[in-house]
């Protein structure tokens, strides 16, 4: 009798961890945040302090990936929830701190309404101003060209579409 029993024990206790390996292969893995493509914003913008020509940044032009639509959230909004009014799948793979940090906007790349990359950028420098139309139609890569503008050494990154 004790020899079936542990017979049986190690039985559920493989079936159990069968059944953990295998679920774990099939959970969504984290979108890693977008560096390169944050690192080349910093340098675009930034470069507006040593000069006085006109800075233009096409998305289209330095993004590496596809997308087909970029959404920009300001500070305090809700990532989550703008996520489910925009039917946008795939918000909770990403690390974000955006509905709690005044100090960044969010960047979201969207490709048939799954997010592809994001970027947590800081607007310390450059601040997607009066950004409420990329909340609520986001931006085609046709649509996502921006100026960078200096206002009293506060960078802005404007929309020109």
């Amino acid at each position: 009798m004790k020899n079936r029993d542990v017979i049986l024990c190690i039985v559920v206790i493989m079936i159990l961890i069968c059944i953990g390996v295998i679920s774990t292969q099939f959970q969504h893995k984290k979108i890693m945040e977008n560096n390169n493509l944050k690192s080349k914003l910093e340098t675009i913008a930034e470069s507006k302090k040593e000069n006085d020509e006109k800075i233009i940044i096409e998305f289209k032009e330095i993004v590496t990936f596809d997308w087909d639509r970029l959404y920009i959230l300001t500070p305090y909004a809700s990532p989550e929830e703008y996520a489910k009014e925009q039917n946008i799948e795939g918000i909770n793979l990403i690390n974000t701190d955006i509905d709690i940090n005044d100090g960044n906007n969010l960047l979201i790349f969207v490709l048939d309404k799954k997010i592809v990359s994001y970027v947590n950028y800081p607007r310390s420098k450059g601040d997607f101003y009066n950004s409420i139309k990329y909340e609520q139609d986001g931006l085609t890569p046709d649509e996502a060209i921006f100026e960078v503008t200096e206002e009293k050494d506060w960078l802005k990154i404007i929309n020109i579409n």
